[in-house]
């Protein structure tokens, strides 16, 4: 059974859990996007050594979880977000490519929607206020993280912004930290 704290209960800020209903595949490094009719979508992850496809949806009303529409690709570390229209977008993560997915909750069902300019896995992923994803950060097997992208998703185009081009280097990952301290050190 998967825990579930409910912020309805006596004690919610003494963390009562409770029991739930279980996923019907186990998996790790998911995604769990809250969707805007209150249901819970959890999307990929690795289960028995692969990188799995499936998706699910829980509902905290009865507490179960229910088997929806797959991706076309397995991947974990990726990201999901919640879009202002409803819809999820996954991006990359291992296994993904560069690819994305969006995930329609009223047909339960994935389409693709362009590709990211290189895999990711465990970047992050922000709505901004004027509709677009930020993609920031992030392992490209690479010496440093690519550039930061941004997504416009409004009617299918595409948008990715090249930080570079501004001569501006992103300063999201935890290599390029790393980097510039043992620089900053070696110059002192």
């Amino acid at each position: 059974m998967s825990p579930f704290v409910s912020p309805g209960s006596k004690k919610w800020a003494g963390g009562i859990w409770t029991a739930t209903g279980n996923l019907h595949v186990s998996r790790i490094n998911f995604t769990a996007t809250l969707l805007q009719n209150g249901k819970v979508l959890v999307a990929g992850g690795h289960h028995a050594h692969i990188e799995t496809t499936s998706a699910e949806l829980y509902d905290p009303n009865t507490g179960t979880w229910a088997v929806t529409g797959s991706m076309a690709s397995g991947r974990n570390s990726h990201t999901a977000t919640l879009l202002q229209n409803g819809n999820v977008l996954v991006a990359s993560g291992y296994g993904g490519g560069a690819s994305c997915e969006l995930y329609d909750p009223s047909t339960g069902t994935w389409s693709a929607t362009g590709s990211l300019s290189v895999e990711r896995e465990g970047m992050t992923a922000t709505l901004l206020l004027n509709g677009k994803v930020l993609i920031a950060g992030g392992y490209s097997g690479g010496p440093q993280s690519e550039p930061c992208q941004r997504r416009t998703l409004r009617s299918g185009q595409r948008d990715l912004d090249d930080h570079r081009q501004h001569g501006k280097r992103p300063f999201f990952a935890h290599r390029d930290v790393a980097t510039r301290r043992e620089g900053a050190r070696r110059r002192r």
